[in-house]
């Protein structure tokens, strides 16, 4: 199989000037995939997958290019080595890049180049067919390449990713068990543990990781399940509280700082017990430890060698309940989904907003989705979908310069609507299928970049915030051909 997409503004441009948008982006993937049996117990399939996607903003005399891709690809050998016993042998590399230029008129250029690169080997068993038990088992292996660079101007464009200052190479490995077995016709269980491993240079972290989830079911319909696992993470994400745009840093465990870990229970309820809908209600408490953030008055890493002494490790909690309601039967199907959840973090040691609870970058209060998909006759479709969700948490400096309680501004919320029409006819070798669509029918302008603009204040030096929307209202034709 093979797919690809692509957009590019340039067709756009005409629209978007009358839009009064300062700004230009496109992106591109390409998805290919081979599969092939090789007899009657071996398979193989093969895979590539890459993106890029590219923002362009010109204004005030600033223009900005940024822009960031993934590339992965992997292999996997299927075997089965008899009736209850098969494997999945899987070998994989991906990559992720972040570049960002500014240049101010009259003055040189200025930007960045984040990477990571990964090498994956794993294998997974699985024995199975005994009726109440299905047991896994399995190791992995991963080579880690941390490509961070800040700062960096004309004078370093075209600077070779591997001979980078600050390239650290990481391995991680892990081995696991997992089995899932039914005490009876209506208890579930499964339960696993994770051993995982960590080495940097002279570090080496080493980080056990339990879990359990039950399920239980009854006559009417009503499913009641409840978990717990607890998870370690050796790669930190840093995220600057100041930037809208994915400007993260990755950076690995060490000695002074050890792998984020968290522990996080759920438990719901899911109602099957009148046909063509379903109900399902959970909720999730979740506490991390070993977070990492940038100090009050670091927005950036300037050099990577004294990185730990610009963060610090704090502690954050995260809870929240999502009510899921499906329609799975008749002429119109679709979906109501609302989540209620709390994120906010905290560094005891008063490093940031004073020892405070604030909330994280990425909390989000309210969100909320509908899915409409209604059969206007045998060959056409109709569909709609509704999004919303509250504005992100961002981080203005005071009037006078002084960093505040991080989180002190709401973002405004994002909401829009999209709609489709579809012409579905039959071939003699299968189907073709036109498509009808309108992204944001009604135009909504979200904000989709959000950055700080310097100027002097009466009272003394501050800055101002500016959110800039480029994705209005977007008509699209598709054309599909399934052979």
């Amino acid at each position: 199989s093979l797919s690809a997409r692509g957009m590019h503004t340039l067709l756009l441009d005409g629209i978007l000037k009358a839009f009064k948008i300062p700004a230009n982006l496109y992106f591109h993937d390409l998805l290919a995939r081979a599969d092939g049996r090789i007899d009657d117990k071996n398979s193989l399939t093969i895979s590539h997958f890459t993106s890029k996607d590219k923002l362009y903003h010109k204004e005030d005399g600033q223009k900005t290019d940024f822009s960031w891709g993934t590339t992965m690809t992997y292999a996997k050998w299927r075997s089965r080595w008899g009736p209850d016993l098969s494997s999945v042998l899987t070998l994989a590399r991906s990559a992720y890049s972040t570049d960002s230029w500014t240049k101010t008129f009259g003055s040189p250029k200025e930007g960045y180049r984040i990477g990571l690169k990964d090498l994956v080997g794993k294998m997974d068993l699985v024995k199975g067919g005994s009726g109440s038990h299905d047991m896994r088992f399995g190791l992995e292996g991963i080579r880690h390449t941390f490509v961070p660079e800040a700062d960096f101007g004309d004078g370093m464009a075209g600077h070779d990713d591997e001979g980078s200052v600050g390239r650290y190479i990481g391995f991680e490995g892990a081995v696991y068990a997992e089995d899932n077995f039914k005490a009876g016709d209506r208890l579930s269980v499964a339960a696993g543990l994770r051993m995982s491993v960590f080495s940097h240079g002279k570090v080496t972290r080493l980080s056990p990781e339990p879990r359990i989830s039950v399920s239980f079911g009854n006559d009417n319909g009503l499913l009641a399940k409840a978990g717990y696992s607890k998870v370690s993470q050796y790669i930190h994400q840093l995220s600057s509280p100041t930037a809208s745009l994915p400007v993260d840093m990755m950076v690995p465990v060490t000695g002074k700082i050890g792998p984020e870990t968290s522990d996080q229970v759920s438990i719901g309820l899911t109602l099957n017990r009148f046909q063509g809908w379903e109900i399902s209600l959970e909720g999730y408490w979740k506490r991390l430890r070993n977070i990492l953030e940038y100090k009050d008055g670091v927005a950036f890493i300037e050099d990577f060698g004294t990185w730990e002494g610009d963060v610090s490790a704090g502690i954050a909690r995260s809870r929240g309940v999502e009510l899921l309601v499906r329609k799975t039967e008749g002429r119109t199907t679709g979906s109501l989904g609302y989540t209620l959840s709390k994120s906010e973090r905290r560094f005891p040691h008063g490093s940031i907003s004073g020892g405070e609870w604030f909330p994280a970058r990425y909390d989000c209060r309210h969100s909320c989705s509908v899915v409409l998909d209604h059969k206007l006759g045998r060959s056409w479709d109709a569909g709609a979908a509704w999004t919303y969700s509250s504005g992100g948490a961002f981080t203005v400096p005071e009037p006078d310069g002084r960093m505040p309680r991080r989180g002190n501004l709401r973002l405004p919320p994002s909401h829009r609507l999209d709609l489709g029409l579809s012409h579905h006819k039959a071939r003699r070798r299968g189907e073709r299928v036109w498509n009808l669509s309108v992204y944001n029918a009604y135009n909504r302008k979200n904000p989709n970049l959000v950055f700080l603009v310097s100027g002097e204040e009466d009272d003394g030096p501050g800055s101002s915030l500016k959110t800039v929307s480029f994705l209005p209202v977007i008509p699209s034709v598709s054309y599909t051909r399934v052979f």
